[in-house]
């Protein structure tokens, strides 16, 4: 399948920015709950990075959608 969304391939990950400690708890909490949910966590990861890249594109979506209804009826209202 091919798809137009970007998906993310996490080949690079910068760990020197400054929100790096708030990465790191982060990171620790969700193998802490992925533990402590057991049978549950490989089909959340799996929803998780399926449905991340359409939610993050949403935006971007809404955005082209305004544009073109601006264009086609010349009315900033959608």
């Amino acid at each position: 399948m091919v798809s137009n969304i970007p998906y993310p391939s996490f080949k690079h990950i910068n760990w020197d920015t400054s929100a790096r400690l708030r990465s790191f708890v982060l990171l620790v909490a969700c193998i802490g709950l992925i533990f402590y949910l057991g049978m549950y966590s490989f089909t959340i990861i799996f929803l998780s990075y399926i449905l991340y890249p359409p939610i993050k594109y949403l935006p971007k979506l809404l955005k082209i959608v305004r544009y073109i209804y601006k264009r086609r009826f010349g009315r900033e209202e959608v």
